[in-house]
């Protein structure tokens, strides 16, 4: 799932003019799509946002992805990351960098991650056209949110509840 996220935010970073760089060190805007379904896949984020910080204070880091949403992540890495974006509104990523790409890259934004839950109506961004690191291979969703909800997984409350496509879409 967060492959498929990660393509759909490149596409629409691109789509916007925000292009990649060949380094970490070069670049101004930083988008770290988070897995917490695992405490090592949360510690890698830390570390890596950290080190991002660190080698480059002026990179404008955003969250997305499981951990965006959890208030325990948003108080430790407050002072590192410049926004938490919901991953229920990657549909939304296009129309936000472009209104505020050029803000972010002079002033430290607010928290706003939202509380949103995830419904057939926004499930709209698995349509949105992956950019695809690879011709000859794609990770095609064909569902998002769990109902099952596991003591040591967050995916039901990052992502809601199960919602599946429409067979019609997967094939397409």
């Amino acid at each position: 799932m967060n492959y498929s996220d990660s393509e759909r935010i490149a596409a629409q970073l691109e789509k916007s003019g925000v292009l990649p760089v060949p380094s970490l060190e070069k670049a101004d805007l930083v988008v770290v799509n988070s897995c917490g379904v695992r405490q090592t896949a949360e510690d890698r984020v830390y570390g890596f946002i950290h080190n991002i910080w660190k080698n480059n204070p002026q990179t404008k880091i955003i969250l997305t992805g499981c951990l965006a949403e959890r208030k325990d992540v948003q108080r430790r890495l407050k002072n590192k990351v410049d926004f938490f974006f919901s991953i229920n509104n990657i549909r939304l990523f296009e129309n936000w960098i472009i209104d505020n790409y050029l803000k972010i890259t002079k002033l430290k934004i607010k928290n706003s991650a939202q509380k949103n839950i995830i419904s057939k109506e926004n499930i709209a961004y698995l349509s949105i056209n992956p950019k695809h690191a690879n011709t000859h291979q794609a990770y095609v969703p064909v569902m998002t949110g769990c109902n099952n909800f596991c003591t040591y997984c967050v995916v039901p409350y990052a992502r809601g509840r199960e919602i599946s496509r429409p067979a019609e879409e997967v094939l397409q």
